[in-house]
């Protein structure tokens, strides 16, 4: 049985440029906690070569503020980092309402400098460097990034700050607050303090954006330390701005089980193909699951098998064989897929805060607001047809990525092979 999810739109959303020229975003809503955020059009992919870890860093340094702000308030703060965002949000009580608009421009707005805390963010990186390998966010890194190093580094101050100087201004700004209070009201508040922070304000954007066209190639990160070993394949998917396709392709990865490493939802991964097939009957395979991601130039459509060293022929195996199983679906399996595209959709929406966060997104990226209740329309809309349509298309794809982690890289197949392999 589905649930039903209901979104109040009783009272429409108003934008204003304030006299900055920073865009400002409001939505009413009547929840206990209200929400501010400061997004910024610029993630990882604004980053060259020399400015590589800036974001890292940056919310590592900015985090020491979070905390400050969250042991003084009753309030709860996030620095958010994506491949073409990162933003800073917090949620508050009604009457913090000024001092968390304090804070979040003080942490959004003031250039850090990286000599300050250079030790407390090299020891945090030196941890993370031990959680790289089965990173899949940091193993997909090398499709958009070819040039970058895959270990996370500390940029040297003079790039860090040129980073900021040109890549967080207030041309690609935009700030967003749901809450009770009216637009006016919030509009005041920002033409107040936004011009306490004249360094940020005279920032020239620059845009840098690292565009790598999708491209058959094998990428090889030999492993010598853990036992695992990992293979990805991977196809070109739609932009953002493709949205049936995404959707088709979010409805294929349901099928074959989403590979969620955040959230875990292990409920919806059971009756999946990875799960169902492939976990449970190969004691070799540790995780297996489906990649679908969207961007605003591109879209990477994938699926990702890990398991043990000794076995890693079998994966290779395994994964071409389920992209081949895919020719064949039953009914059932697309309904189920669907009804789980759907649930998750609004689930993942039922906090007016994370409400605030997707439509500034789609505001960013795709220039206009997502209808929330059109979504199930738009997912039950798609056909059988168009899922065979897609699925003969990935098989028959003349670009394919492979990517091989673990010792021994160099003994598998390329991907010119695996790709005449996949067609027979």
């Amino acid at each position: 049985m589905m649930l039903k999810f209901y979104f109040s739109n009783i009272i429409q959303p108003e934008i204003t440029t304030l006299r900055s020229g920073i865009t400002l975003y409001s939505k009413y809503s009547n929840q206990t906690y209200e929400s501010y955020c400061f997004m910024f059009r610029g993630g990882i992919r604004s980053e060259n070569s020399a400015q590589q870890g800036s974001l890292v860093s940056l919310k590592i340094l900015q985090h020491l503020q979070i905390d400050k702000f969250l042991f003084e308030s009753q309030s709860w703060s996030n620095f958010m980092i994506t491949p073409e965002l990162h933003n800073i949000n917090c949620l508050f009580l009604d009457e913090d309402r000024i001092s968390a608009a304090d804070y979040i421009c003080s942490v959004a707005l003031q250039k850090q400098k990286m000599t300050l805390q250079l030790s407390k963010i090299s020891n945090y990186l030196s941890v993370q460097q031990q959680k790289f390998h089965g990173s899949i966010s940091q193993i997909l890194l090398k499709v958009y990034f070819p040039q970058l190093s895959l270990l996370n580094v500390i940029p040297e101050d003079q790039p860090f700050q040129t980073f900021q100087s040109t890549q967080i201004t207030k041309n690609n700004c935009i700030i967003g607050y749901q809450g009770r209070r009216e637009h006016e009201e919030i509009v005041s508040i920002f033409e107040q303090l936004i011009p306490n922070y004249q360094e940020f304000l005279g920032r020239v954007f620059d845009p840098f954006y690292q565009i790598e066209q999708f491209k058959s190639q094998t990428i090889r990160i030999e492993n010598q330390i853990t036992s695992d070993f990992e293979v990805l394949l991977l196809f070109q998917g739609p932009s953002l701005q493709d949205e049936k396709h995404l959707q088709i392709d979010t409805i294929i990865s349901e099928i074959l089980g989403n590979l969620d490493e955040q959230k875990g939802e292990i409920g919806f991964k059971v009756k999946s193909r990875c799960y169902d097939k492939l976990l449970q009957y190969n004691n070799f395979l540790t995780n297996a699951g489906c990649i679908s991601q969207g961007f605003s130039d591109f879209g990477l459509f994938g699926l990702y098998l890990k398991g043990m060293n000794t076995h890693k022929q079998e994966i290779y195996n395994l994964a071409i064989e389920e992209i081949q199983k895919l020719r064949v679906i039953s009914d059932n399996e697309i309904i189920r897929a669907k009804n789980i595209v759907i649930t998750k959709y609004y689930s993942n929406l039922q906090r007016q805060h994370d409400q605030l966060i997707y439509e500034l997104e789609n505001i960013i990226l795709k220039g206009k607001l997502t209808v929330l209740e059109g979504f199930k329309d738009q997912i039950n809309g798609i056909t059988r047809k168009d899922i065979e349509n897609r699925i003969e298309q990935l098989i028959g794809s003349k670009e394919l990525t492979i990517i091989y982690v673990g010792k021994g890289c160099n003994l598998m197949a390329d991907e010119k092979l695996t790709r005449m392999r996949m067609q027979c």
